[in-house]
């Protein structure tokens, strides 16, 4: 199965400067992502379902790192207000592994 994990960072200003505000951003970040069918959580082969580190989604499918890269800008900015107060990073995978992650 191919999926993309995500990395949305908020940023108080053009320099990048961390979010002071950031609970209430993220968690309407977090809304809008899960609105869109992107998740904060993974579950293995084995059944057991960890949560992915702060600011990071995972979405299954094919789409193209381009596209959803546009996607989660558009969601960041209905946050943000601005294209440049957050950064993103999107990673196709087809296989990963963790540690120390947080059962869910």
């Amino acid at each position: 199965m191919t999926y993309s994990i995500i990395r949305v960072e908020l940023h108080r200003d053009e320099r990048r400067t961390p979010h002071e505000l950031s609970a209430q951003c993220y968690q309407t970040l977090h809304e809008l992502m899960a609105n869109a069918g992107y998740r904060r959580s993974y579950s293995t082969t084995t059944g057991k379902t960890f949560e992915l580190p702060p600011a990071e989604y995972i979405k299954y499918g094919d789409d193209p790192a381009d596209q959803l890269k546009n996607a989660v800008a558009a969601i960041a900015k209905r946050v943000m207000d601005h294209e440049k107060l957050f950064s993103i990073i999107v990673t196709k995978a087809t296989d990963f592994a963790s540690h120390n992650l947080k059962l869910l």
